[in-house]
């Protein structure tokens, strides 16, 4: 059995150890709120660029040339089945303690690395867990990020669309697979699995692209100056969306480390209560033999 000294000891270091999660679960709390509104601006800013670009595009017709490896018209929101080279650009975190965030991000990554071995032939990696998850990867990494969500912008997005667009035409790719974690509400993160390239554009309904006049008349050339403004703007929500899930997770992992840590202060508590009742029974008993004796 434990001495007092010793559990009193374990009080001690559990004890800290609640204060460091309970101000990790804050930092991520102020963290979350500025992140999430962010996310939900870019998200926005996506939707209404989708909007005019896909009319545009509706309007434009079959893709021709080069821009045939760019877009495809969907009849329906269906995925096209799409035959070639794939890249697969895994966004992950860069520290721990966010619970099952990171594991659940390269399990799926894992899964569809292995359901299509033959045909991925280039990695991208966002976050250190990314990156030292695929060290050893027989995939060739094309690109890596780390310690980048402490510094990352829409101009830092931007450039990192721009390696992927001129990655997906050197690399001759028929697709490119990002990985990510979607936010969904604090407590509830999903895995998503998405195409970046080449982009499927759904015609809008209704008349949403009628009466609509573009500049320059070169409708090539507008795409071709349009396509990665949309690709930047697809992979700048997908990051945002990623790094508010993480936070989110974080602060749920820190706060179930806190309740776990209170609960475990408790139960030791508890023990050394009943040492201190058995020692303090103990001694009441020497002493009443003690007095025995000496009667």
């Amino acid at each position: 059995m434990p001495s007092l000294a010793e559990l009193r000891k374990k009080i001690k270091g559990v004890s800290s150890t609640r204060q460091i999660t309970k101000a990790m679960k804050m930092v991520a709390g102020a963290r979350f709120g500025r992140a999430g509104r962010q996310r939900n601006d870019v998200l926005y800013y996506q939707a209404e660029l989708e909007k005019v670009l896909f009319a545009f595009l509706s309007m434009a017709g079959p893709p021709r040339g080069k821009l045939a490896r760019i877009y495809t018209i969907a009849e329906t929101e269906k995925e096209a089945s799409v035959q070639g080279n794939i890249g697969v650009f895994v966004i992950a975190a860069d520290k721990g303690l966010c619970g099952d965030f990171n594991n659940a991000i390269l399990r799926e990554a894992d899964g569809f690395l292995k359901n299509n071995a033959e045909r991925v032939k280039v990695l991208f990696a966002v976050g250190r867990k990314s990156v030292d998850h695929y060290k050893n990867s027989p995939v060739k990494r094309k690109h890596e990020y780390q310690q980048f969500f402490n510094r990352f912008d829409s101009g830092l997005a931007d450039t990192i669309g721009q390696e992927l667009y001129k990655a997906y035409q050197e690399e001759d790719l028929s697709e490119l697979i990002v990985v990510h974690s979607h936010f969904k509400s604090m407590i509830k993160q999903q895995v998503s699995l998405q195409r970046l390239l080449p982009i499927e554009a759904v015609p809008p309904q209704g008349t949403a692209h009628r009466g609509m006049l573009c500049e320059p008349a070169d409708e090539e050339m507008l795409l071709m100056k349009l396509l990665p403004i949309y690709l930047n703007a697809r992979l700048y929500a997908a990051l945002r969306d990623s790094f508010a899930a993480e936070l989110a997770a974080r602060m749920r992992a820190m706060d179930n480390a806190t309740r776990n840590a209170g609960s475990l202060i408790d139960s030791i508590t508890l023990e050394m209560n009943k040492v201190r009742q058995a020692v303090i029974t103990r001694e009441i008993a020497e002493i009443i033999a003690t007095n025995e004796v000496v009667k």
